[in-house]
């Protein structure tokens, strides 16, 4: 299992600088490049005519919000200078606009003849035969005033004594429809206008036959007419705001606006752009293949880093180790010079989470569970190798949802020996402390310290392991004891000037504090012990009260409620307790966290449709 950090490399690339932008993507699409932010000295490129351009592309964008489609910068890239990009996709976005405005302003003339047509056919099956005086309304103009007015059910109905020039009111499905015709005086046609100017006035087209049955033909054939335009109209509309052009506009736009937050340096020719940082890439043609493939053309080389500049280390696992990284994540970053144990997690948590949480059943619900949900929230993928765990323990603890008659345990059944279901969880628990001194002892000699170590922390490691030789073989185990003891103190005391007698009581109570201490988080580990005896005891009572229910379908109800209240809270409850094992009593002895994590550049986000 790897032990040392996986430390960054530092790079530099020389970029032309009308492909900058694009290098940076494909730098970020790699997820192995982390930007160097300390650029104070060099002149940065000069961006404020791409500022300008973006500004304006802005502005249109927002005018049209509503109606633009999702972002998109597509597979192929797009070389040309960044200020030229961005100048060709606002062309792109002006016409996409003014296509759009078109295509509403025909959808609107459509669906308002639609909705003519339609107060046109409710009329005509109102008037009846008298249907045959609307022939002559097309013709109709303000010296000779003919006009159908569709009205609210509810309005008010006049009668030709009563409206000079009404030629008869007929009520429809939903309309009332008034006929004016044969008014030619101005004062009149103006009152009627005002009169009806909450009603909707009804077009005749040309051409309208004579009899109703005609005029209905006429109008069902204007309305398979006025369909079929509206649903080519639809067709348009929809592969307008599909249009890969303007998605493709869009997306450059997000790409040249996050490549604004990544600024980056001009070489002395001004030709070229200096981009630098840090790398997880194994090599340099590692990220010039990730070059190529974007279609840039740059220069990768390793260097030594300069003075004053901070390694970042990358967070791995590997394979193995991966879903655990979230506990050393909780601690911090390990230092170049410290122990990364992300790797011995994949066998330390699940094997205390499978030792508190011992049953074949919930384990392998637990493990479905991480499969299910790994994807959507990947810290869900530690539920995996730890619900695999338990069911390895349910094993040979004989133990399948509390019922103790699927199986035969191959070891003890945890209720029946309590004290060794207690005890064995302690030599697990000081073997982890043992390796935790041990990787501090790596540390200590990574960082130079250790001659430091050897001084103190050795003569520890030495007293625990007698302490624990002590219950095989008392004799060895004392005299082992007072060796370390004497080594402790005499290490600790050496360091310090003063008063020689002081020194000696200040080491040998720091001695006692400390194998306190390790006395106290041995002990500790008895809690796992116990979260075994417990699990077995609630899943046992709770097979023990469903069966007490006669009926079989309330049973049943509680059975599985009660193991999935089973498995979410006490599986919650061990891996916190699993968690603060490992962070309090393994990562304490040797990590202390002092490392800066690599932060790979982030990609341009791609914006959904609104």
């Amino acid at each position: 299992m790897p032990l040392h950090p996986a430390q960054a490399h530092w790079f530099d690339a020389y970029i032309p600088r009308h492909q900058t932008v694009y290098a940076l993507e494909a730098f970020a699409r790699s997820g192995s490049v982390e930007l160097d932010r300390d650029i104070v000295a060099d002149p940065v490129v000069d961006t404020s005519e791409l500022r300008r351009r973006l500004r304006e592309f802005e502005r249109i964008r927002a005018r049209h919000a509503e109606d633009l489609p999702a972002a998109d910068l597509g597979p192929v890239p797009v070389l040309e200078r960044p200020e030229d990009a961005v100048q060709e996709s606002t062309r792109v976005l002006e016409h996409w606009c003014a296509e759009t405005l078109r295509l509403r302003s025909q959808g609107e003339r459509l669906r308002r003849a639609r909705y003519n047509l339609e107060l046109l056919e409710e009329c005509v099956g109102a008037m009846g035969e008298q249907a045959a005086s609307l022939v002559g309304f097309s013709r109709a103009g303000r010296l000779l005033y003919k006009r159908v007015f569709a009205c609210p059910a509810d309005n008010l109905q006049l009668s030709p004594a009563e409206a000079r020039g009404l030629a008869g009111v007929f009520v429809g499905a939903r309309h009332v429809f008034h006929v004016v015709a044969d008014v030619t005086e101005h004062q009149a046609v103006l009152e009627l206008d005002a009169e009806f100017r909450h009603c909707q006035p009804v077009e005749v087209p040309d051409g309208l036959p004579a009899t109703r049955q005609e005029q209905l033909g006429v109008l069902q054939a204007r309305h398979s007419v006025l369909a079929r335009e509206a649903a080519d109209l639809q067709a348009a509309e929809q592969a307008h705001r599909d249009d890969p052009a303007v998605r493709k506009a869009l997306g450059v736009a997000e790409l040249l606006t996050w490549y604004l937050d990544n600024s980056v340096t001009l070489t002395e020719n001004r030709r070229y752009c200096h981009v630098t940082g840090w790398t997880s890439a194994a090599s340099a043609e590692e990220l010039q293949r990730a070059l190529r493939t974007a279609g840039v053309q740059g220069m990768i080389m390793f260097h030594t880093p300069p003075p004053g500049r901070r390694p970042s280390v990358r967070g791995e696992g590997g394979r193995l180790g991966g879903p655990f990284r979230l506990f050393v994540d909780m601690f911090g970053t390990p230092d170049t010079v410290e122990v990364d144990p992300t790797s011995w997690l994949a066998v330390i948590v699940p094997l205390l989470f499978g030792y508190m949480f011992p049953d074949v059943g919930h384990g392998l619900v637990l493990a479905a569970g991480g499969l299910l949900w790994g994807r959507r929230v990947p810290a869900l993928k530690v539920l995996v190798p730890c619900g695999l765990a338990a069911a390895a323990f349910g094993l040979p603890f004989g133990e399948v949802f509390g019922v103790h008659s699927v199986l035969e345990p191959w070891l003890w059944r945890p209720l029946e020996k309590p004290l060794l279901t207690l005890s064995v969880p302690v030599f697990f628990g000081a073997f982890i402390i043992l390796l935790g001194m041990v990787f501090g002892a790596l540390g200590a000699r990574w960082r130079g310290a250790l001659g430091e170590w050897v001084r103190k922390d050795a003569a520890l490691l030495a007293l625990y392991v007698g302490g624990l030789a002590s219950f095989w073989h008392i004799e060895l185990g004392l005299a082992a004891l007072a060796v370390a003891a004497v080594w402790y103190i005499w290490g600790s005391a050496s360091e310090r000037e003063g008063n020689p007698l002081a020194r000696l009581l200040r080491a040998a109570g720091m001695l006692l504090e400390r194998l306190f201490q390790l006395a106290l988080h041995t002990a500790s580990f008895i809690r796992v012990g116990a979260f075994a005896l417990g699990h077995a005891a609630l899943s046992h009572a709770l097979f023990e009260v469903a069966y007490l229910i006669d009926e079989p379908v309330a049973r049943l109800a509680t059975l599985v409620l009660g193991h999935l209240l089973v498995i979410v809270l006490e599986g919650l409850v061990v891996f916190v307790q699993t968690t603060r094992l490992v962070l309090f009593e393994f990562f304490t002895r040797f990590l202390r966290a002092e490392g800066r994590a690599f932060r790979p550049l982030s990609p341009p986000a791609r914006g959904g449709r609104r």
